[in-house]
């Protein structure tokens, strides 16, 4: 496949580029800062773009097979996040005038209140220092639900990221907010990578909002 990635640059997404040229797709790395790609492929494109002007965009996801986003907001109580509706916005409208259908991207477990969730993050990290950046986690779901129905969408909900090498093992999928019965709970990048790109050659999870793991630790 030809793949467009945003949030290239992050630290899942640096495994997303990694993961994709390992599989022997062509990848398009769209970022605000080439200087942060120091790896080098020859299926590898790095492009510069501001990722909320969906005009930069456009001419980059021209012939792309799908789109991977692996933006991640900057935590803090009182640091202001629009990081992933704005990149949103642009990638959905490029996407529509470049003609590609397939977008999938990374926002986290527990979006919204439900039972269940671990812990320490729903009752520690939620409600403090990843507080703004869950909320627009959720605007960018509402924005693809309520807006998106001519864009096969998938949401991926990883709980805690690591940076582990993949488990090797099929990950644990449900269509919700968490997987049930692994509360205590944790996925490597390297996993989530795979998992996403495996969204784009199927329609298994086209439309839909799934959550992802691992392992159930001790």
């Amino acid at each position: 496949m030809k793949v467009a990635v945003i949030g290239a640059t992050g630290p899942t997404g640096l495994v997303v580029v990694s993961e994709a040229l390992d599989q022997g797709h062509d990848v398009i790395a769209v970022v605000r800062n080439p200087d942060k790609i120091t790896t080098t492929h020859p299926q590898l494109k790095v492009v510069k773009a501001d990722l909320t002007d969906s005009s930069q965009l456009v001419d980059h996801f021209r012939g792309c097979d799908g789109v991977l986003s692996a933006i991640g907001g900057k935590a803090g109580m009182f640091t202001p996040c629009d990081a992933y509706t704005s990149t949103g916005k642009a990638a959905i409208s490029a996407m529509r005038e470049a003609g590609l259908k397939k977008f999938v991207c990374i926002t986290a477990w527990g979006t919204k209140d439900v039972p269940n969730l671990p812990f320490f993050w729903n009752w520690v990290l939620k409600p403090t220092v990843v507080r703004n950046v869950v909320k627009n986690m959720g605007e960018l779901e509402e924005l693809l639900l309520n807006d998106c129905t001519d864009i096969n969408y998938t949401v991926v909900r990883p709980p805690r990221l690591t940076n582990l090498e993949s488990s090797s093992k099929p990950i644990h999928v449900s269509v919700g907010q968490l997987v049930e019965g692994y509360e205590t709970s944790a996925i490597s990048r390297r996993d989530v990578a795979k998992f996403m790109l495996s969204c784009l050659s199927s329609d298994e999870y086209d439309k839909k909002m799934v959550a992802v793991t691992s392992r159930k630790e001790d």
